[in-house]
């Protein structure tokens, strides 16, 4: 299972052309992308499912985001994403608990997962459960595969300070300062392109398992 080439061209001409007129005259290479990266999404689960049996009851439709953006709060009128964005997680893409994505983008694709944005009560609770039993994340985070792979948390938006309630003398105080938790790792369009890069996206999965389950095991 690969994704073709054409996914990229029509990304990348998105990228120059992002209108409702062009989308709908290119509507046919739209379509024939999207069938490429369904198929490709729906291989994934199945290999997912594997070592994580809780996204086993999950499809393509379940965890594919839909290309046209929402813009009825945004400055930015840009009437399609350019990219595809597929969330594999126990309850489909709008599910709460941790689980594994996949963004295509062209020059800008990346195996990820983990929380992003959890509701106020999520991260609370993983808030306090990182406090007060710091090394069962630690241990996540500094295993050596792990730590190869990912190179630690996404900075993306932290606290400036300590959330209120916890201690300035907590050790591990900066893991309490994340409002998501999330890791990654980017590739190039070669990368994608590669006829073996569906099992790259599994081994990255993969050792991002107990990371995920560590989450859900506290949402669950």
């Amino acid at each position: 299972m690969i994704i073709h080439s054409h996914v990229f061209e029509f990304l990348s001409k998105l990228e120059q052309n992002n209108t409702r007129e062009w989308f709908h005259d290119n509507r046919l290479l739209y379509e024939e992308s999207l069938q490429s990266i369904s198929e490709f999404a729906n291989e994934l689960i199945t290999k997912i499912a594997s070592f994580d049996a809780s996204v086993l009851n999950e499809t393509a439709k379940t965890s594919l985001f839909r290309i046209y953006r929402d813009l009825r709060f945004s400055p930015d009128k840009r009437p399609y994403k350019t990219h595809f964005g597929i969330y594999i997680v126990k309850g489909g893409k709008s599910s709460p608990l941790a689980g594994y994505y996949l963004h295509i983008q062209n020059n800008a694709s990346e195996v990820a997962g983990g929380l992003w944005s959890p509701e106020k009560e999520v991260l609370a609770k993983v808030r306090q459960e990182i406090y007060y039993e710091p090394e069962i994340f630690l241990n996540i985070l500094k295993n050596k595969e792990f730590e190869k792979t990912f190179k630690g948390l996404s900075p993306f938006e932290q606290l400036k300070s300590l959330p209120r309630g916890y201690s300035s003398d907590f050790q591990y105080k900066d893991l309490l300062k994340h409002k998501h938790y999330c890791v990654g790792k980017s590739f190039t369009n070669e990368e994608v392109l590669d006829k073996n890069f569906i099992n790259t996206c599994i081994k990255t999965f993969k050792i991002m398992y107990p990371f995920n389950h560590y989450f859900n095991t506290i949402i669950q």
